[in-house]
């Protein structure tokens, strides 16, 4: 059904405060927003009532591929809609230059996802810096992430090549120099971590024994 009115809900906006309004759907698209009980005629009546009516959320940090690398983009998109969210950024994380990765997975994606979507680029070696401006130019891509913790051998588990401050630096420049980008950090101290967790196992204290120390139970 791609024409409809929603009724008796209470829209909520980004802007102001909620307010009850009916919402006339025309396309699929939101055509207006109508006064409650407002005539619509011709178009059949869903109802809202003692419900809030978001717009479409946006989940701007997913992974495809933890199960199964292609069916997931059907089967997490579909989620994500019945769940609100209309848009979805998923993020890649690769040794290889991400031109190729692009294409493949935007192919994978066209054919399968129920809601809009995008990705994110996982920044992990000289080359991704280097051909930084091309993600933009090329493919749209403005947002960038780096793992602070994959320094030395850490990335090796999965295939990439480790990094350090100075790398972290470069790539800070190299975004600034593009404007409107954003580079994201996983902010984690692998020094600290390899410490604090040498300790744990010389105490022979688990992972679920932290946990339920940490959650008081």
């Amino acid at each position: 059904m791609s024409d409809f009115v929603l009724r008796g809900g209470t829209l909520v906006f980004p802007d102001k405060a909620p307010e009850k309004k009916d919402v006339l759907v025309k396309g699929g698209k939101i055509h207006s927003l109508l006064a409650p009980g407002e005539a619509a005629p011709g178009v059949a009546e869903q109802s809202a009532a003692g419900l809030h009516v978001f717009p479409g959320l946006i989940d701007c940090h997913v992974h495809f591929g933890m199960g199964e690398k292609i069916t997931e983009y059907s089967t997490e998109t579909a989620n994500a809609a019945q769940g609100g969210f209309t848009t979805v950024l998923g993020y890649f994380l690769n040794n290889e230059a991400y031109g190729d990765v692009f294409r493949r997975e935007l192919e994978h994606a066209v054919a399968r996802a129920h809601v809009d979507f995008g990705f994110h680029f996982s920044t992990a070696n000289e080359l991704h810096i280097k051909e930084l401006g091309e993600y933009v130019r090329d493919y749209g891509v403005t947002s960038f992430k780096y793992f602070m913790n994959f320094k030395g051998e850490e990335g090796r588990y999965l295939g990439l090549d480790g990094t350090d401050d100075g790398y972290f630096h470069d790539l800070l420049e190299a975004a600034a120099k593009l404007g409107d980008v954003v580079t994201v950090c996983h902010t984690e101290n692998i020094e600290l971590v390899n410490r604090i967790r040498k300790r744990l196992r010389q105490k022979r204290i688990t992972s679920s024994a932290l946990r339920e120390e940490m959650c008081g139970k």
